[in-house]
């Protein structure tokens, strides 16, 4: 019996990890993209991408960011090469920070952390911020960002390969 084949419009982040996958899936894969993986023009290219895990209490979220999480984490030890680079975000907030505290359950459900900080504790780290008009902060350590363009061409070649 034949491999089913599927054609995958589009080479960069979507499409580079849909080929991936299907391609671990024993299926006969063809990329078609005009471009390289990760070039300007596309969804998912340019320098970098923020990645983070607080959604606002948004479930559907919460568990795409902690698999795309985990992904990310195996795919950098498996590839040797550093995919994410774990920088934390501070989370400012002028009003009650509902946002923020809504992500709380599902952060926790799926191991991440988001810290409540005082102001003091932010101008204490941050002194050139200007906090006047803040009144509540988080910091989520283990937020950060992917090099975009990188990692769509690093997901290319393991789709060549």
């Amino acid at each position: 019996m034949s491999k089913m084949k599927v054609a995958v419009i589009g080479g960069s982040s979507w499409g580079g990890w849909i080929a991936l996958k299907l391609l671990e899936a024993g299926l006969d894969v063809t990329v078609v993209e005009p471009g390289n993986a990760g070039h300007e023009l596309s969804g998912s290219g340019g320098y970098s991408r923020i990645i983070r895990a607080t959604y606002g209490g948004d479930a559907t979220y919460a568990e795409m960011v902690s698999l795309a999480f985990r992904e990310w984490q195996e795919y950098s030890q498996k590839w040797r090469t550093q995919l994410i680079q774990n920088t934390g975000q501070l989370w400012l907030f002028r009003e009650a920070p509902n946002y923020a505290r809504r992500s709380l359950p599902q952060m926790q459900q799926y191991g991440h952390v988001l810290e409540e900080w005082s102001i003091a504790e932010v101008r204490r780290r941050y002194p050139a911020f200007f906090l006047d008009d803040i009144r509540y902060a988080f910091f989520e350590p283990g937020a950060g960002f992917i090099a975009a363009s990188d990692a769509c061409l690093q997901v290319q070649q393991q789709v060549i390969k």
